[in-house]
């Protein structure tokens, strides 16, 4: 089912942009475009959605851990998860850049982690809150 305020509001479509970076599809079936940096050049920027991938040998991604921050630069400073990712293969940080302030953050991240269950996420996204409005 498609929600057209969701997609108009995120600048969402059924097909992949034909665009520079790699398009991850989120468990809606809509793709995000993300800008692909390698681990030691990734741009001090602010809002953003990101992902720590791991390029297999084969071309394909492993999404790592994904994440969302209002500061990029401070938030990728001592992350949590950066060690881990590291010693799982993580070779390239992809960023996806959403103008929507906190709630695009949290929409996307919610979208990757239901579309990819990166192994280092320990929280779900909105599937992992199912039970939390449940009243029964």
């Amino acid at each position: 089912m498609s929600n057209g305020l969701l997609d108009s509001l995120f600048n969402l479509s059924a097909q992949p942009p034909q665009q520079r970076g790699h398009n991850w599809q989120g468990a809606n079936g809509k793709w995000f475009m993300h800008l692909v940096y390698g681990i030691d050049a990734i741009p001090p920027l602010g809002s953003a959605n990101y992902i720590f991938v791991r390029r297999n040998p084969d071309g394909t991604k492993t999404a790592l851990y994904a994440g969302m921050t209002t500061d990029l630069e401070t938030r990728l400073q001592n992350h949590h998860k950066w060690n881990a990712a590291l010693r799982l293969g993580m070779n390239e940080v992809h960023i996806h850049y959403c103008g929507s302030g906190i709630i695009g953050l949290s929409y996307v991240e919610s979208q990757m982690i239901d579309g990819h269950t990166p192994i280092l996420n320990e929280k779900r996204g909105i599937r992992g809150l199912g039970g939390l409005f449940n009243n029964s």
